[in-house]
């Protein structure tokens, strides 16, 4: 025959042999499961169903809520919040997308150069211009692009890089931006004094265009683009 009992958390069994008239105990210690395993001692050592649990975010070591017989342990610390600013950043380079551009002469209006469907995706593009656009003194460019998120100062900033130097450096600004809104942001540059200009054969496939969008100092998107003049 066999009997338990449990106290202090250790359950203590009796083996109990019978030989004849007499009787021999032996005491044998075993594994008893923490009262959060186990119903019936929890019921005893409660009177309930269930253990109590302790609050949210008291640690277990808490004499005032950690119930007879349950191991030391923190409780789990709670999960980090994350920060509503990389959030709002995440969201405003998800919803950033360049939709067309073109570039045409500014005094005539002439269309000289135009892409639909522009690639968001690669870090490294290319686009075949007509080399007649290094004769325009001005050329108006027209960028359409859509934001799902508000941005409150979207700018621009574009270097131009011959064989990997430094040429030129552009700024433009466009202020605030409406969520959910797809616009048109158009932008003249000014070309360089004639005696200045490299031709176009030198330019061609030699020329890269950094180009990086930013809210205030925050980087939206960027994308390199290499130029072939045909």
């Amino acid at each position: 025959r066999a009997a338990t009992f449990s106290r202090s958390g250790l359950v203590y069994q009796f083996i109990i042999h019978s030989r004849s008239t007499m009787y021999h105990q032996e005491a044998q210690f075993v594994d008893a499961p923490t009262p959060l395993e186990d119903p019936d001692l929890m019921r005893m050592q409660y009177g309930c169903q269930d253990a109590p649990a302790p609050p949210l975010g008291v640690p277990l070591s808490d004499p005032q809520h950690r119930p007879f017989g349950v191991p030391y342990e923190e409780a789990p610390a709670p999960l980090p919040v994350e920060d509503p600013e990389l959030m709002r950043l995440q969201l405003a380079r998800q919803g950033f997308r360049i939709n067309s551009m073109n570039m045409r002469d500014a005094a005539t209006g002439q269309v000289l150069w135009e892409q639909h469907d522009w690639d968001c995706s690669s870090h490294e593009t290319q686009a075949q211009v007509p080399k007649e656009i290094l004769s325009c003194q001005r050329v108006s460019r027209e960028i359409n692009f859509s934001s799902q998120q508000q941005m409150s100062a979207l700018r621009l900033v574009q270097r131009i890089l011959f064989n990997g130097q430094l040429l030129e450096e552009w700024n433009f600004a466009f202020g605030f931006v409406i969520p959910n809104s797809t616009n048109t942001w158009q932008q003249t540059i000014e070309a360089a004094e004639e005696e200045e200009m490299i031709p176009a054969e030198l330019l061609s496939g030699k020329t890269f265009i950094d180009t990086a969008f930013y809210d205030g100092d925050d980087l939206i998107a960027s994308q390199k683009i290499q130029l072939f003049y045909v």
